[in-house]
């Protein structure tokens, strides 16, 4: 089994042993023979502080270290793997061959698309706690939610809702969403080609399920015009693309309302067990009682 874990979550867990201490979580993974999944948010959330500590950044990741994890790919890479996937598959004719392998081997790798090499790959004794530490001391602003970003992000939200909610959940609105998707891709298609690519992804909503139900999520939250966002929704929305790959989601409850909602609507739409609302959990307490 794997679980996708809020940040929230992990910081309780290993900064106050809450709702239970590291040691009891990592026998209960065991016990249920479960991993948890651990991307680029929920981990840099984690070991980030809003004053540089290099020495408990070093201690929460050797404790995530200790627990039976896995790497999934953020949500750029992600994203882009599955539109690649999908579009070998409308060439080849074939919905099939877009199923995608989304985890990789360690951490520093979910920030990159499969395949592409780095000079530390071959370094087997460059370990998660130590990659962490090296880009948390070089970076010191990364992984925090400034002021900047969450106003960047509250005026693209306030750009969409000028939209009239039809527009934003016409065909004419989802296929701009692929255009814009395809072209972060490095993807350019002809216009008939795009048209029947399209086509094809209306088809078959099983070849891009992380997209989908992050596009369905996300028109939902713009429909309720009164929430407004909050800081730390962008990281937030990428923990929602990993629901399909995983087969339990911690997520903040407001997330998890937005993600729940969509997944009822397209395992309706659908009957795709990808899109199962069941596997949205709030807290890792409901996970471990559940």
């Amino acid at each position: 089994m794997l679980l996708y874990p809020d940040s929230k979550d992990l910081i309780n867990l290993i900064a106050r042993d809450e709702p239970v201490s590291p040691v009891d979580l990592a026998q209960t993974l065991r016990q249920r023979d479960t991993e948890l999944v651990l991307s680029w948010s929920n981990v840099i959330e984690t070991v980030t502080f809003r004053e540089r500590n290099i020495r408990l950044t070093r201690h929460r990741a050797e404790l995530l270290q200790q627990l039976p994890h896995r790497y999934i790919l953020a949500l750029p890479p992600l994203i882009r793997t599955e539109f690649r996937a999908a579009y070998a598959a409308f060439e080849a004719n074939n919905p099939q061959r877009a199923a995608i392998d989304p985890f990789v081997h360690k951490w520093h790798q979910v920030l990159r698309d499969p395949g592409q090499r780095h000079v530390l790959d071959p370094y087997i004794n460059y370990e998660f706690s130590d990659q962490i530490v090296q880009l948390v001391f070089n970076n010191p602003e990364v992984g925090r939610n400034t002021d900047g970003e969450t106003s960047f992000y509250k005026n693209e939200v306030a750009t969409d809702r000028q939209h009239p909610a039809a527009v934003r959940h016409s065909a004419h609105w989802f296929r701009a969403a692929i255009l814009q998707t395809l072209i972060n891709t490095g993807l350019r298609l002809p216009p008939q080609t795009f048209d029947e690519f399209c086509t094809f992804l209306e088809g078959n909503p099983a070849v891009c399920p992380g997209w989908l139900l992050f596009q369905e999520a996300y028109g939902d939250f713009c429909d309720n015009v009164q929430d407004l966002g909050q800081r730390g929704d962008s990281p937030d929305f990428s923990h929602i693309i990993t629901s399909p790959y995983v087969d339990a989601v911690i997520l903040d409850r407001r997330m998890a309302g937005y993600a729940r909602a969509a997944s009822r609507r397209l395992a309706h739409e659908t009957g795709l067990g990808q899109f199962d609302e069941a596997k949205v959990f709030t807290t890792l307490e409901d996970w471990i009682n559940h």
